[in-house]
């Protein structure tokens, strides 16, 4: 039971990419897996999509299709019949890996079920939900609908908690959820969704390339991959761009990736006067993306959110130094070998100067680089899911 993974087009479903990864592997080691969500709302939603028909054992894997819940209407008209089907499976089953990730989730559903029913389920988190959601709350303007929000997640939270301290095991991603529910998890590991193979990460030839392009100061290649939305301060990421820009320093920033700011953010640049030093392509493809990071110098980001967000993984995968606002989970990605250069969270004139010392001091950053790469060398995707499953048949 977990957040939406799929989308129905024509009647068709594909799910995500790199959860049909996570899903092949599960079915290497069970004998059957179910899964149970809700689709995305809109076509599109996922970079990358897998026929699910096309992965070895589909035969063995059964696909539901929940109602979209998030809202009191929908949640109050399904949650009767959804009850009763998730009741159904969660006790035929003997592994159960549920996220409850949000308020009047079909998946806080299903862990309450186990709950009362003394079934083992195994929480699973890749955020720090309260100090994430009430950031995003944070920025809506005042009114009825902010009030409505904030109350609804504070009740959340209450319940989620609740569901945690009641899990037989906890697996997080990443530092940051690990240090948000150490203290309340009676079983909890730090794991990482990686999904980033040997073929994938940066060759040598590659890194010579960019260690090269370095070395002959030529402008710096910033770049950002992720969604245009509050959390990854998209803002604080383009006034560090306007910083650099008003210091002088050659460079040119490109933020790869879609969102309902994305707009706001083009006409930042305009108005600005940054259209020549700031790209912001829109919508790309994961093999773009991983060509463009394999070819930068800094991969720069300001995430608001404690959260564990891929995209600092391919990053380091793809020999990008981690250049941003630091968390235990984005230190914590470099802490093998180095690759990664840190200041506090909201820190613009830090950030700013952080990369003015990189365009000055090339061998530092040439260190940076290779130090990355080797740090990108410790995220495989077998290896991680291997230990997550590892863990699954251990506590449940």
């Amino acid at each position: 039971m977990i957040p939406t993974i799929l989308e129905i087009d024509n009647g068709h479903i594909a799910v995500d990419g790199d959860f049909a990864n996570n899903l092949a592997a599960y079915l290497r080691h069970f004998d059957r897996v179910e899964v149970f969500c809700p689709p995305a709302e809109r076509v599109g939603s996922f970079p990358s999509l897998v026929d699910p028909e096309t992965i070895i054992g589909s035969d063995r894997l059964n696909i539901e299709i929940l109602p979209q819940p998030y809202r009191e209407d929908r949640y109050l008209r399904h949650r009767a019949k959804v009850k009763r089907q998730l009741t159904q499976a969660l006790e035929r089953s003997r592994y159960r890996l549920i996220s409850p990730h949000a308020p009047l989730s079909w998946s806080s559903l299903a862990a309450q079920i186990c709950v009362s029913r003394g079934l083992k389920f195994d929480f699973e988190a890749d955020w720090d939900l309260a100090t994430t959601s009430r950031f995003i709350i944070s920025q809506m303007p005042r009114g009825l609908k902010k009030f409505h929000h904030k109350l609804r997640l504070e009740l959340h939270l209450l319940h989620y908690r609740y569901l945690l301290r009641n899990s037989a095991v906890s697996l997080v991603q990443g530092q940051d959820v690990m240090e948000a529910y150490k203290d309340l998890a009676p079983n909890i590991h730090a794991v990482l969704n990686v999904q980033i193979t040997a073929r994938e990460r940066i060759t040598s030839e590659e890194l010579d390339a960019k260690v090269n392009h370095i070395g002959r100061a030529f402008p710096l290649r910033l770049t950002y991959a992720g969604r245009a939305s509050e959390i990854k301060g998209p803002f604080i990421w383009l006034a560090t761009v306007k910083a650099l820009k008003d210091r002088g320093v050659p460079f040119l920033a490109t933020w790869l990736g879609e969102g309902e700011l994305i707009q706001e953010m083009r006409n930042f640049v305009s108005r600005h006067g940054l259209d020549d030093v700031c790209k912001l392509p829109g919508a790309t493809s994961k093999d773009e993306v991983y060509r463009h990071l394999k070819a930068t110098d800094l991969f720069m980001f300001c995430h608001m959110g404690y959260e564990s967000p891929r995209n600092l993984m391919e990053a380091v995968a793809n020999g990008a130094p981690l250049c941003g606002f630091g968390t235990p989970y984005s230190r914590g990605l470099v802490a093998p070998h180095g690759g990664g250069a840190f200041v506090e969270r909201g820190d613009i004139d830090g950030l700013t100067d952080l990369v003015v010392k990189y365009h000055h001091d090339r061998n530092a950053l040439i260190e940076l680089v290779h130090a990355c790469a080797k740090s990108g060398t410790e995220l495989d995707r077998d290896k991680a899911i291997e230990r997550r499953i590892a863990l699954l048949k251990e506590f449940l």
